[in-house]
């Protein structure tokens, strides 16, 4: 048999139900993770950057030269060197092909060439 609790324990235990609720849902799962990595790319900030970044280097992708589908790579990838998101020095154009193939496996700098 169960012990006979008494209201006051029955309205405790409901609110510590309440809580660890609360706090299973604060536990930030990859969804969550992506949602906040996507949303810094549409932070000012990012934007006035990458419009400096186009501009200096006259929009084209700097590895084949291509004009379409132009995307603003990191040299250092977020994934492995987030404090590098706003650093000029880590930003390249590179169209998407070119940017998918490069990938976040290596940190080929194509602004030389």
């Amino acid at each position: 048999d169960l012990p006979y609790a008494n209201h006051n324990e029955i309205y405790h235990m409901q609110k510590m139900l309440l809580i660890l609720k609360d706090n299973l849902l604060m536990i930030p799962t990859k969804a969550m993770y992506i949602k906040a990595n996507k949303e810094k790319y549409y932070d000012v900030e990012y934007l006035a950057m990458r419009a400096i970044i186009f501009e200096r280097y006259d929009k084209k992708c700097m590895r084949c030269g291509s004009i379409r589908l132009l995307e603003l790579d990191h040299i250092k990838p977020v994934s492995k060197y987030p404090e590098l998101f706003l650093c000029e020095d880590n930003m390249q154009i590179l169209c998407k092909p070119c940017n998918q193939e490069k990938s976040n496996r290596n940190e080929n700098d194509y602004r030389s060439r």
